[in-house]
């Protein structure tokens, strides 16, 4: 037991050495831990104002070339109506929404793709309207007559689906017959009278007055 109790003793005295030891190592080691974490914040700090400001260059870049994504879109939508307007004689417009098409949406690619989509739908709606007015248009003014004075609003209706328009038409012509025949009547009827007080004054005898004798 004494042998085992004096091995023992060394054992514990080399575990307190080996203890003391790597408390010794690591209390060594704080001033550089201390000196490690420091500089790892230093580099974060910096890292972060570099990301801030790279963040908000991106943002504020990705904001240019979506507007521009937008305006060149507007501009190409208006050089077509342009084309149109001028083909027909009467100005040309369709409703777009290029900046409702693009929000939600994250990489330029698919904003870019959106924004040509609806381009090209408003393109087509407004060729299509075009042709529309135009066929109304030449309903409107025949080889055999021209009823363009009855629209004087013939850049809003002209638009209108064709038989709506041809029912306008009509309803137009039919009014302004009528009002033509109502007119002819009170001219005529204003004729009738002035001829009726001519003939009356015409009828009436002549009064004649003898000039008084002079003596």
């Amino acid at each position: 037991d004494f042998a085992d109790a004096e091995q023992s003793v060394k054992w514990c005295e080399e575990v307190e050495t080996r203890l003391k030891a790597a408390k010794e190592h690591a209390l060594s080691q704080t001033a550089s831990i201390d000196q490690l974490f420091k500089t790892i914040d230093d580099i974060s700090a910096e890292a972060r104002k570099v990301r801030l400001e790279l963040d908000k260059l991106v943002k504020a870049r990705k904001d240019e070339l979506r507007q521009q994504i937008v305006t060149d879109a507007l501009r190409k939508l208006d050089e077509h109506f342009a084309k149109l307007s001028q083909r027909i004689g009467l100005r040309i417009g369709v409703q777009s929404d290029f900046p409702g098409v693009i929000k939600g949406k994250r990489s330029l690619a698919s904003m870019q793709d959106a924004v040509d989509t609806e381009l090209a739908r408003a393109k087509i709606a407004a060729s299509e309207l075009a042709d529309s007015m135009e066929a109304n248009i030449k309903t409107l003014r025949g080889e055999a007559h021209d009823w363009g004075f009855l629209f004087p609003d013939l850049a809003i209706v002209a638009g209108k689906p064709a038989e709506d328009f041809a029912n306008l038409l009509a309803a137009r012509i039919a009014a302004h017959k009528q009002a033509e025949e109502q007119r002819r009547q009170r001219e005529a009827e204003a004729a009738a009278k002035a001829a009726q007080v001519v003939q009356q004054a015409a009828a009436a005898p002549v009064v004649t007055q003898e000039a008084p004798v002079v003596a």
